[in-house]
């Protein structure tokens, strides 16, 4: 995103069911559509579920990059979309966040960022996963999804303090399933409507500012 140290976009929840797949799915289908070379990459390695959104196979992924030594060509799904491929999760792994602090994920990512315009990230909840904490600091961008149905504001904030503790900071908080009829969302004092998230840290919770996605279907997508 402008003004971002690298090309990486980082996308989690606080827990599971916020939505952080579809909303990672969308993003990336929205930047390709506007023109930009986009990979979407399943980072999540306990239960991603990214090669289901399009309708993939999951082995021959990411973790096979890190475990097997897979050629980083192998791994990807080119032109799922116009402008849009996709890595998926690949074999899942009993230990994920040792993964993540390889020098060979750190090597994996800066090859991924030379070779596209952005890289996103949909990561597994930052408070059921130790490894998107660790993998925050080497991204420029950090999002995190709530459920405006479901989402504690509690959850949210212990979210924003495992990110501090590596010195990382979300930039936004993305509202998925928010009912614009309503004023006032449970849990939560943000006003109708949205805004675009900014570029400087959120350093509270209620900083952050809120983008609330649109849903796009990709055409061959099986779910």
């Amino acid at each position: 995103m402008m003004g971002a140290p690298n090309n990486r976009v980082l996308i989690s929840s606080a827990t599971a069911g916020a939505g952080k797949t579809f909303v990672s799915s969308n993003f990336a289908t929205l930047l390709a559509s506007s023109g930009k070379h986009v990979l979407l990459v399943d980072a999540d390695l306990r239960r991603g579920t990214l090669s289901e959104e399009f309708g993939l196979q999951r082995k021959d992924g990411l973790s096979d990059i890190i475990t097997a030594g897979l050629p980083i060509d192998r791994a990807i799904h080119y032109h799922v979309l116009p402008r849009l491929d996709v890595m998926t999760s690949g074999t899942l792994h009993p230990d994920p966040a040792g993964m993540m602090t390889s020098d060979v994920f750190a090597q994996t990512l800066a090859t991924l960022s030379e070779r596209y315009d952005v890289v996103i990230v949909d990561a597994p909840p930052t408070l059921l996963a130790s490894e998107t904490a660790a993998m925050a600091p080497s991204m420029g961008t950090l999002l995190l999804v709530a459920r405006a149905d479901q989402s504690e504001s509690g959850e949210l904030l212990e979210s924003v303090k495992r990110l501090g503790h590596v010195g990382a900071a979300f930039h936004g908080v993305v509202f998925n399933a928010v009912d614009t009829t309503q004023r006032h969302y449970r849990g939560y004092s943000y006003g109708y409507g949205y805004e675009m998230y900014r570029r400087e840290p959120a350093h509270a919770l209620g900083e952050a500012d809120t983008v609330m996605p649109r849903r796009i279907e990709p055409e061959h997508a099986t779910s």
